[in-house]
């Protein structure tokens, strides 16, 4: 019986090496069998194990199985160092990952807050020139402005003017009309959106664009100054403004 469990061990050794000749292994783990160093290889990204030594293991009965098996296989487990290595390696990706995945989100945000401000603002000038009117109602929501529904019977209105009335921002607040303000650019008020950081449509509150991600929004569109031009940040909050049209009302 030992003769032929050494046979096993010598026979598989020599299988997988003349395998590895012919086609080097994909993957390999390393068992022991009957306290002898054993290499499990695959050779195809499917991981079928060829099991060479197993072919010459003489047959044996399950009740010899169950009080003395032939043979045992365990696996080596990974070292204290080997996990640290692993830990500090994916550390790093996410150091390196991470900031990169938020300036793109933000990026995203600014992009989209650009359009919604440019389609709204077509949405006032086809509004105008149906009705020679503007949006009116002070801090109004662009969802109950004008642009939606003909509030005041305009002759010429021929709205919707907005096909979609979502009017959320990216950052979780509401887009709002002001109409009773007067910037400082002429002698009567201007027709501005607001960046409100409260949700009117959920109640809750959310955020203002960052002071970064409004001065890149002032930069692209404006004169990259919040103090001055058509894109400003005003309130403790720091909430963006941007004028759609100097002096309307």
């Amino acid at each position: 019986m030992r003769l032929l469990k050494l046979k096993a061990i010598v026979g598989g050794k020599i299988i997988v090496a003349l395998s590895a000749l012919i086609e080097p292994p994909y993957f390999i783990k390393r068992y022991t069998i009957e306290n002898q160093p054993f290499m499990l290889c695959t050779f195809d990204r499917k991981k079928r194990f060829l099991l060479a030594a197993f072919m010459f293991l003489p047959p044996f009965s399950s009740k010899t199985a169950s009080q003395s098996p032939i043979f045992t296989l365990t696996r080596r487990a990974f070292t204290l160092i080997e996990l640290i290595v692993v830990i500090a390696i994916i550390a790093i990706l996410a150091a390196i990952i991470a900031p990169n995945a938020f300036r793109a989100i933000e990026k995203a945000k600014i992009s989209k807050a650009a359009a919604d401000v440019r389609h709204i603002h077509h949405a006032c000038g086809a509004l105008y020139a149906d009705t020679g009117h503007w949006p009116t109602t002070d801090q109004n929501r662009i969802r109950n402005s004008e642009l939606m529904s003909n509030l005041y019977g305009w002759s010429g209105w021929d709205g919707p003017y907005l096909e979609n009335s979502d009017d959320t921002h990216p950052w979780g607040g509401t887009y709002r009309f002001w109409t009773a303000w007067n910037i400082g650019e002429g002698n009567a008020n201007d027709l501005t959106i607001c960046f409100d950081r409260v949700n009117f449509n959920n109640g809750t509150v959310g955020h203002s664009p960052p002071l970064s991600s409004s001065l890149k929004i002032d930069r692209i569109n404006d004169d990259g100054n919040l103090s001055t031009g058509a894109i400003r940040t005003s309130g403790s909050y720091n909430e963006l403004f941007w004028v759609l049209v100097w002096d309307a009302f």
